[in-house]
């Protein structure tokens, strides 16, 4: 069954004869009870979030009751215009609405009145603005993230995702073809000529040997890399630094330098 739109109002049973919010739920039931959640943890000082905040502070919490409900399909305009006539509707009798425009657009989103936008810019000081950008960073200090559908850029990573990142990564490099990894290498390579002065370190070209030890060449890697070495020629100084590093190979089989 489909969620079945409805408008709604927020109230406090100790003062039931008000109607303090209107609303509506165009795609979650759960919408009327969003605004008290959103009351507690953040620093937006609208005018609906200070009443939360205040009957909060005295130890209650808004009660809902719903004003109508609509069909299933029914469109997200045509539900805006039922909670625009219910906001005229009961203002025009003396509810104390805190919404901050006649509805119709959700939240308080839409055109405001230019009362109401006086009145938000007045509240957004620079002092809340600090505030609101400390508190969001306190949330987000220390936290961890799972990789994949977040964004982990400067965000510490436990050691458990970075085990799980690193497995992965070795599965998908373990199953690519060969075509794949060379077109990888390519992007690898290019992406390094990029950046201005890189050089390999003498640690990580001794990381990488280390890591090509033992292993076995295929005849197909062979094959490709005397094709891609055919012709070319090299100079003087790739040759005198290939025999230092051919003597510096074979002494190290001889054992005479460890």
């Amino acid at each position: 069954m489909e969620h079945q739109p409805f408008v709604y109002g927020l109230y406090d049973h100790a003062d039931a004869g008000h109607v303090r919010y209107v609303g509506m739920a165009p795609s979650r039931a759960s919408r009327p009870y969003a605004h008290a959640k959103r009351a507690r943890h953040s620093t937006d000082d609208s005018h609906l979030l200070r009443w939360i905040r205040k009957i909060q502070a005295e130890g209650r919490e808004p009660s809902v009751v719903i004003l109508e409900q609509l069909s299933e399909g029914t469109t997200r305009h045509f539900l805006g215009f039922v909670e625009s006539c219910y906001v005229k509707s009961l203002r025009a009798i003396g509810h104390r609405l805190t919404n901050e425009n006649d509805g119709g657009w959700g939240g308080s989103n839409g055109p405001h009145s230019p009362e109401a936008l006086a009145a938000m810019r007045a509240r957004w000081t620079p002092e809340l603005r600090a505030q609101n950008g400390e508190a969001a960073r306190a949330r987000n200090t220390g936290k961890t993230y799972p990789y994949k559908g977040r964004t982990t850029k400067g965000r510490p990573l436990s050691e458990e995702n970075r085990l799980g990142i690193g497995a992965s990564r070795k599965a998908a490099w373990d199953n690519a073809t060969q075509e794949e990894r060379d077109r990888h290498a390519a992007k690898v390579s290019a992406a390094m000529k990029e950046i201005p002065g890189h050089s390999q370190t003498e640690e990580t070209r001794q990381k990488i040997s280390a890591s090509l030890t033992g292993r076995v060449m295929s005849e197909e890697w062979r094959a490709k890399n005397a094709a891609a070495q055919t012709g070319k020629k090299q100079s003087d100084e790739t040759k005198a630094k290939r025999g230092l590093a051919l003597k510096a190979a074979w002494a190290r089989r001889k054992g005479t330098i460890q």
